[in-house]
């Protein structure tokens, strides 16, 4: 059994889905604060970055992260919100370098501010 992936990082929800019926074997909601200490925790554990989104609610800009573990053949999903009047994020682009894309275009279209 491996350790917690998420150990030591705060989660505000922590799912374990049914893999065939939503696409995912975990999935965590987490404080926008909190989004690189978890990034670092999915790159120890050799998952991949494979996209990221923005959606508008009412709430704020929820992001979504979508992640692959390619050993274990399990994807992971890590949401945030950011506020309406904040928008800020921090950057996991030093940890996944492929981010850097996905955070300008969330950037550009919803004028977030993801940190450096």
């Amino acid at each position: 059994m491996e350790a917690d992936l998420f150990a030591g990082v705060t989660l505000l929800l922590d799912a374990h889905p049914l893999p065939p019926a939503a696409g995912a074997a975990r999935s965590v909601f987490v404080p926008a604060d909190a989004v690189l200490a978890a990034a670092r925790r999915l790159d120890a554990a050799g998952c991949h970055l494979e996209d990221l989104s923005g959606l508008d609610c009412v709430e704020g800009i929820l992001v979504t992260y979508h992640f692959a573990r390619y050993e274990r053949n399990e994807r992971i999903v890590l949401r945030t919100l950011a506020s309406h009047e904040d928008g800020r994020v921090p950057s996991i682009a030093a940890v996944f370098g492929g981010a850097e894309w996905h955070e300008r275009e969330l950037h550009d279209f919803f004028r977030g501010d993801f940190r450096r």
